[in-house]
């Protein structure tokens, strides 16, 4: 019996070492990625999950762990303490009045999403109602904003024509965005992931300050990362979603009204998030559900479940899931982008819809497009 009990301390002992080595791994490696805003986030995020936000695994249908809603603070503190670290530390302010319009939209939903991670009390209506409310104000203040181009002519031409229609159609078309990303919030890596992708390409049009910006989210979202497969059992959660889904909404926007680079490239980059969402609306109407009710249907909750049943990569599905789904359909256009950039886009838009709805029918099961709802996924957010 002493000998067991020694084995025991032993096994308990080495897992308690290797436990903090790997959070040591993981602020050095913040530190090496962005240094001491990239180290403060880290300990900023530990600070945060005593303050609660944890998730049941019964709400996800990928995840199987209870976790923490609060990942998002990581890329939320992040950029905010970097910015902080650049105007007083080395006093090289890096804000220019559109970086701080961004910042500021981005992050009033980011404190949205904070208070429902944290506190659950805010049903899906109140939270989209906020949203839209929060965009309108953001509107009012800088019209700019306004989105002028869709690639389509007539919808142009209406949009040009009356001022009132292109404020609405902006305002949901961004609050839309900002559901999608987090309706797509289903795998581990899978918006971070896809959200580096789209800094990336918009970082290569050029931007300038805003292209700053953009470079520390997708070093954020990195960080995230790390935080999640170092310490794991944390999700990006509302607050992170929101955020990301705001500000690359905006600096899209920001792109399309001021460049000549075609929108259907814009929409090929964050084509996963919006077609899902799309997708999972017209199934369910046409199943006769209601339109926004949660199930585990989506794309990446199907890819799921085929690769967890692969013996040789059971344990790292949820990962392989998500940097799959983002690389298939981020990184395809931003490597087709970098080759061919005048590229039929409206023709590779439509080639990633077929692509999606191949590949949805490829691995849903007859449960499945029947819609099965026992199941709810917390990641139905709209």
């Amino acid at each position: 019996m002493p000998q067991e009990k020694s084995k025991e301390h032993y096994f308990f002992e080495f897992a308690r070492k290797r436990s903090a080595y790997l959070r040591w791994a993981l602020v050095v490696c913040s530190g090496f990625l962005g240094g001491v805003a990239g180290v403060l986030s880290v300990f900023l995020a530990q600070a945060m999950l005593a303050l609660g936000g944890d998730d049941s695994a019964a709400k996800h249908g990928i995840s199987k762990n209870h976790a923490s809603r609060l990942g998002g603070v990581v890329i939320f503190g992040f950029v905010m303490l970097s910015y902080v670290w650049y105007t007083y530390g080395v006093n090289q302010p890096m804000i220019d009045d559109t970086v701080a319009g961004i910042l500021m939209a981005g992050t009033g939903f980011f404190l949205l999403g904070l208070f429902e991670d944290l506190k659950g009390l805010l049903r899906a209506s109140t939270r989209f109602y906020t949203m839209l409310l929060l965009m309108a104000v953001f509107l009012f203040w800088q019209p700019e904003y306004t989105l002028k181009s869709t690639g389509l002519a007539a919808l142009d031409n209406l949009l040009l024509s009356y001022a009132p229609l292109a404020f609405l159609f902006t305002v949901f078309g961004v609050v839309f965005l900002v559901n999608a990303f987090n309706t797509a919030d289903g795998a581990n890596g899978l918006i971070s992931g896809l959200s580096m992708v789209i800094c990336f390409g918009l970082i290569q049009q050029g931007l300038g300050l805003t292209g700053g910006m953009l470079a520390l989210i997708a070093i954020g979202c990195g960080i995230f990362m790390l935080f999640n497969v170092i310490v794991g059992r944390i999700f990006m959660g509302d607050g992170g979603a929101y955020f990301l889904g705001a500000t690359l909404s905006l600096a899209l926007i920001n792109v399309c009204n001021n460049s000549d680079i075609s929108p259907w490239y814009l929409l090929c980059l964050i084509f996963y998030p919006h077609a899902d969402l799309l997708f999972s609306m017209a199934r369910r109407k046409g199943a006769g559900k209601a339109m926004f009710a949660a199930d585990n249907g989506h794309l990446h909750n199907l890819i799921y479940r085929k690769l967890s049943s692969i013996p040789s990569i059971m344990s790292s599905a949820n990962t392989v899931t998500g940097l799959t789904v983002a690389v298939v359909f981020g990184g395809l256009p931003l490597l087709l982008w970098n080759y061919a950039p005048q590229s039929n886009w409206l023709f590779i838009y439509c080639l990633l819809w077929l692509l999606y709805a191949v590949l949805w029918g490829l691995f849903a099961d007859r449960q499945t497009r029947t819609i099965e709802f026992s199941q709810p996924v917390s990641t139905e957010n709209l």
